[in-house]
């Protein structure tokens, strides 16, 4: 069963900025990125339970793009994948 993927609007906002990031380093290293978040969203919606949980609760789970230094965080719900987060693993959190 293929499931539907549905983007937080975090997640879109975070795929902009890394977009806008990459477009500054090379015209045309933007697009590379979201092909490879395009593939791992496909791999995601056939295969969700293929990667491993994020936290105690067994709720999030994460995969890592194979280009980019991104990992996208996301749950599972009943009938549709639901995108968290395409966060920047070498970006720092700050409070």
């Amino acid at each position: 069963m293929k499931f539907k993927i549905a983007v937080s609007l975090i997640a879109r906002e975070e795929t902009l900025e890394a977009v806008i990031y990459y477009e500054d380093i090379r015209l045309g290293l933007g697009e590379d990125f979201l092909e490879d978040l395009d593939e791992r969203y496909i791999a995601i919606s056939e295969n969700p339970y293929a990667y491993s949980y994020t936290d105690n609760k067994c709720i999030l789970r994460d995969v890592s793009l194979n280009r980019f230094p991104y990992v996208v965080i996301y749950k599972i719900q009943p009938e549709n994948i639901v995108i968290i987060s395409v966060h920047n693993t070498h970006k720092k959190i700050t409070e």
